[in-house]
């Protein structure tokens, strides 16, 4: 244990040193303001970003975002296009965006821009939303599965009949 003391004393000596050697930058008075100008969004800038390019064709649907939920909620395939279908998965907001939302809701009377809105939607309308998206895709894509698995099985077929054939 004696031996140990000088090496954390070491340690302790070199670690003043490196942090007076490169002391933590201070923060400007342009950005202090900045931040303080600025509120907190509800999700990250970067994925709010991609969330409102992935929600700009959901918004001319009537009823926009609730009409979304309704569809999920209900599996309904024909409430939506296809392609819309198909991204939903990549737009539902993640574990911790859902949590984040469901313990600090935006004020009454906040301005959210389209994808926030859509986020509040998929929390507060049904639970585990983010888990029923990736189901409506299947419902949607079941049946040209089954026709491709088919098409795939009898070529697969064709092929080992031709094999067996070929034998002496």
């Amino acid at each position: 244990a004696a031996a140990r003391a000088p090496a954390a004393a070491t340690l302790a000596e070199d670690a003043a040193v490196l942090a007076a050697l490169f002391p933590a930058p201070k923060p400007t008075a342009k950005a202090k303001k900045r931040a303080k100008a600025k509120p907190p969004g509800l999700v990250d800038g970067k994925r709010l970003t991609n969330l409102s390019i992935g929600v700009k064709p959901f918004e001319k649907l009537d009823g926009f975002p609730h009409a979304i939920a309704d569809a999920i909620r209900r599996f309904d395939v024909k409430a939506l296009a296809p392609e819309h279908v198909r991204a939903l998965p990549l737009l539902m907001p993640t574990e911790a965006e859902a949590r984040s939302l469901a313990r600090s809701p935006p004020r009454r009377g906040a301005k959210l821009v389209a994808a926030e809105r859509f986020l509040m939607a998929m929390v507060t309308c049904a639970p585990r939303m983010a888990a029923k998206a990736p189901c409506l895709r299947f419902v949607l894509d079941f049946k040209d599965d089954v026709a491709h698995a088919r098409e795939r099985l009898a070529s697969a077929s064709a092929a080992y009949a031709a094999t067996l054939g070929s034998w002496p």
